[in-house]
């Protein structure tokens, strides 16, 4: 798994004497790159982090914190000819690099003559080709088989394995991937097949450094981890590279080893995944290896044909290549005697509390010599979430007791949590274990506690004599809703079909939100298959009723290819609620906007592409604010929107020395012009505005006068259709600031003085919504100005109710993650409570402050294992009621990365981020979830239901704490 991280190493480059074939001491140190493969041999080297643009924190290597190498030689005599086959799944192989001679598989039955080299997949295959063409276009497949195979000799680096092990390439990467998807098949489909072929073509040890989400765990991939397995062929994985616990597939496969990434001083580097569901760790981090000879030179080596990497990727190959060694020496080993030697035998990693994996950091020395009588694990792998009912906290889940080596009676089993509100009611088993099988026991509990975290560590101790095996792992527990009575709200006369798609596990939706003013109750629309016309598109609408049922409206608007979002206003004014459909014309490159008020309709088309360089895209257009503008006599709200972009011809001026050249790019404020059947970009910010503005705020003509991007829009600029901002004047640390409120195109500007304290953190920041909390799912009337000096810190200035002042000791707050590596990515929501809560995204984390200096955080879960694709856990702000008092929370919908939870994050009175269990929730096997929404002056999590009569249900759950649900 890649991470791209910039490294400082040191440049010296030392040739050294050829050591003794002993215990770590058979790599040549004419190898000119071996002083730095710390993984090999730590003799205290030295890695660099990255803490700053331009700054470096050194990292000391602890001496003798690698993988203790052993030469298998010393343990075993082995045929020369004797080989080991190492399949490496990934971006493909520079099979000529000269630190590879010899070193790559050749199919001999296949490819007799060296003439077939280039004509046929003697030596691997592309997969996803189905041809011979190895070539590595990204690099990460090189490298990763130069950990395990590299020559020790005269060029570079030295590989873990004896020249026996051979290393057989299957490119199952390439740029063509579109996300997940390649020629119309899931990617994990194409690497299933990639380790059918390993196996066919008598591959011993499978190494595949990626992970993907949930989503695409196919039956497929299952299927052939269990065939190689069955036979004796280990299937290496790498962990992941999100820092996270939760873990990333196949690692969920107990037909796996999952291997996290270690420093050099012995602890789970940053970046590495953890945990009771990753096996073991390996070096990961400052890893020097092969690069394709074509490749421009390292910028740290300075040097081409190597590169240096970090990652589990690259922790992953040590342990595949320690796999192949055992084959080597054992070539009758099982796969459980080679994880039972992998596993018994591990070194505990420094620091390993918090961060660990089961079993700790692998020693190759110990796995060779000792083959243990008995080695006995809990089995964790497919223990990912445990569900409890709400009525009394009861819980119970299957737990798995392995015997990998030799048959064990009378074993004690013992099994404890970490949290004392959590009541396991039988602690402790007595079972007879037999080599190579499980046994299952059902654990049974209560949680006692519901404002408990949803996570917590489960312990298990298996006795047997003197030896005592210890495995923990995380579990999140779960509301079953399937055994609650939610409130129900039924859709009158509608088909699940209509509204759900269900197939095999995949289940999804059919509608979408429609963009109601805040405070109104949520709609919905869907395009029902059976009502569309040739010439016509009929929307089918949802709409909540005052006896909380649902019903259908339909609505016949012009033939869209594409409708993109609907919004829902009294557009004209007349008191009544229209609606406006956006989207694409079919049969036409124009986009369109159908107005639907309650006794006519307006159409009108906006041709965006004959707008050479026009910055914003159909989706980008749906974010919009509406302004007042005249047509045919009458009010009518139309789309408003700030961007960057030209001039129109039509607000430019006729005064050749104030004129603006029609190709310069500038900040406006555009709004879409209604003439006949169509729309017409123009700006309100237009020269002639200007100089009336500087003429009557007594600007000279020569200053600069810009309008910043408008607030963001609230009930009463909704309702009313105007625009509010500010306007800026001046020199970047001494601006003048003005209001500015626009409540229709054509009228004069309303502009009044805004002092502002910090007026340098105003101009051209992102302006952000403020949730209210008496008018919950509203946004308030404060805006939140947001600027981000460096890439881990912020700051927040709050923009107060009458736009008068900005009090400092109120509404100014700095965040920091206090590590350059966890960048801040955004503000997940501000809240306009006592104490100005903020919640804020970051690459690890979600993080809370606010303004009394209260801070805190809890991992959030993201998924980059796969490249050129990221996952992350979605997030958005609520309003959760803790025994009655109002508090800031974070929505999460974990679907994505595994399972079917959602749940929420919420910050205590004392600004402590918490989970709590009664706010997580497993999505029952009939229903998707829906956004939450603020109905009846809560949140609720929604979802939308399959009954066994084939109608459908809206279920509401309230986020609601302490009160019984």
């Amino acid at each position: 798994m890649r991470k791209n991280t910039i490294l400082k190493i040191l440049s010296t480059m030392s040739l050294l004497t050829v050591l003794p074939t002993v215990y770590g001491s058979d790599f040549s140190k004419e190898d000119i790159l071996f002083s730095r493969q710390w993984g090999l041999k730590n003799t205290g080297q030295s890695l660099f982090r990255s803490t700053g643009e331009l700054t470096q924190q050194e990292v000391v290597g602890t001496p003798s914190v690698d993988i203790q190498y052993l030469n298998p030689t010393a343990v075993a005599k082995i045929d020369e000819d004797r080989e080991v086959v190492v399949a490496v799944l990934d971006t493909g192989l520079d099979i000529h690099h000269p630190d590879l001679k010899g070193r790559i598989f050749v199919d001999k039955k296949l490819c007799p003559t060296e003439e077939d080299l280039d004509t046929k997949p003697c030596s691997g295959i592309n997969i996803l080709k189905g041809s011979a063409n190895l070539t590595d276009d990204d690099g990460h497949g090189t490298h990763v088989a130069g950990i395990i195979a590299a020559n020790t000799n005269s060029l570079g680096i030295a590989g873990v394995t004896n020249p026996q092990v051979k290393i057989l390439p299957v490119k199952v990467l390439n740029e063509e991937i579109n996300h997940f998807v390649y020629n119309r098949k899931l990617v994990t489909d194409w690497f299933a097949d990639g380790i059918a072929y390993s196996m066919a073509r008598g591959a011993d040890v499978i190494n595949m450094s990626i992970g993907w989400p949930a989503l695409i765990h196919t039956p497929k991939m299952k299927n052939v981890l269990k065939a190689a397995a069955d036979k004796n062929i280990p299937i290496v994985v790498a962990a992941g590279n999100n820092n996270k616990e939760i873990p990333t597939y196949p690692c969920t496969e107990e037909n796996v080893i999952c291997v996290g990434a270690y420093d050099n001083q012995g602890k789970i580097s940053e970046f590495s995944n953890f945990g009771g569901k990753v096996d073991i760790s390996a070096p990961g981090e400052s890893i020097v290896s092969l690069y394709p000879m074509d490749s421009a030179e390292s910028r740290v080596l300075r040097i081409k044909g190597y590169e240096v990497k970090n990652g589990t990727s690259q922790a992953a190959p040590f342990v595949a290549a320690i796999a192949a060694s055992l084959k080597l020496a054992y070539p009758e080993i099982t796969y459980d005697e080679l994880r039972a030697r992998l596993y018994s035998s591990t070194l505990k990693e420094t620091d390993s509390e918090e961060k660990f994996t089961q079993f700790g950091r692998v020693n190759m020395k110990k796995a060779l010599m000792e083959k243990p009588e008995v080695f006995l694990s809990a089995e964790f792998k497919n223990l990912l979430d445990v569900t409890f009912l709400i009525k009394d906290g009861s819980f119970s889940f299957p737990l798995e007791i392995k015997s990998y080596m030799g048959d064990a009676s009378d074993v004690l089993v013992q099994v404890e949590m970490n949290n004392e509100e959590i009541e396991i009611l039988k602690k402790e088993y007595v079972m007879d274990l037999y080599g190579g099988f499980n046994q299952k026991i059902l654990i049974e509990g209560k949680i006692k506690d519901f404002h408990l975290d949803t996570n917590q560590i489960l312990k298990v101790t298996l006795k047997k004599g003197d030896k005592t095996f210890v495995n923990r792992t995380k579990i999140v527990f779960s509301r079953n809703l399937s055994h609650e009575n939610l409130k129900t709200e039924k859709v009158i006369d509608t088909h699940f079909n209509d509204l759900l798609y269900f197939r095999g596990s995949n289940k999804t939706s059919r509608i979408k939100r429609v963009k109601t003013d805040y405070g109104q109750s949520p709609e919905y629309f869907t395009l029902k298959a059976k009502s569309q016309g040739e010439s016509k598109t009929v929307v089918t609408l949802l709409k909540r009723t005052k006896d909380s049922n649902w019903i259908t409206q339909d609505l016949d608007t012009k033939k869209f290819s594409s409708i993109i979002r609907i919004f829902k206003n009294d557009f004209n004014h007349d008191g009544h609620q229209d609606y406006l459909i956006y989207g694409i014309l079919a049969g036409e490159n124009k986009l369109g906007y159908a107005y639907h008020f309650q006794d006519k309709k307006l159409n009108f088309e906006f041709d965006i592409l004959s707008l050479e360089g026009f910055p914003l895209e159909a989706d980008d257009l749906s974010s919009v604010q509406f302004v007042n503008t005249q047509y045919n006599g009458a009010s009518l709200k139309v789309p408003a929107f700030y961007a960057q972009y030209r001039l129109p011809e039509e607000d430019n001026t006729d005064d050749l020395l104030e004129r603006i050249d029609e190709k310069a790019v500038g900040s406006h404020l555009y709004y879409l012009n209604p003439v006949e059947n169509a729309f017409y970009l123009r700006v309100i910010n237009t020269p002639a505005v200007l100089d009336q503005l500087k003429e009557k705020l007594d600007i000279a003509p020569w200053e600069d006068l810009s309008f910043e991007k408008p607030f963001n829009t609230t009930s009463v600029r909704q309702q009313s259709g105007y625009l509010e901002g500010l306007l800026s004047s001046g020199e970047e640390f001494s601006k003048s600031y003005f209001r500015y409120q626009i409540v229709n195109t054509d009228s004069s500007l309303s502009v009044e003085p805004l002092f502002i304290n910090e007026p340098s953190y105003i101009s051209q920041n992102s302006s952000l919504p403020v949730w209210s909390m008496e008018k919950v799912g509203e946004v308030s009337e404060q805006t939140n100005f947001v600027v981000q000096p460096t890439r881990e810190k912020a700051r927040s200035y709050i923009l107060k109710e009458g736009f008068s002042s900005l009090s400092p000791s109120q509404s100014t707050i700095e965040f920091d993650t206090h590590n350059y590596r966890d960048p801040i990515f955004g503000i997940i929501g501000s809240f306009d409570d006592e104490q100005n809560s903020h919640l804020l995204e970051g690459r690890y984390y979600v993080h809370y402050q606010n303004h009394s200096g209260q801070e805190s955080k809890l991992r959030i879960n993201r998924e980059s294992s796969f490249p050129g694709v990221q996952f992350a856990e979605t997030l958005s702000p609520v309003i959760v009621r803790d025994n009655g008092q109002k508090r800031a929370g974070a929505f999460i919908n974990s679907t994505l990365i595994f399972g079917s939870r959602l749940y929420t994050m919420v910050a205590n009175e004392e600004g402590k981020l918490m989970r709590p269990v009664q706010l997580s929730v497993d999505i029952p096997d009939q229903c998707v979830h829906l956004n939450p929404e603020a109905i009846e002056g809560e949140y609720n999590y929604l979802l939308l239901c399959r009954e066994r009569d084939n109608s459908v249900v809206f279920k509401r759950l309230p986020l609601v704490l302490g009160d019984s649900q």
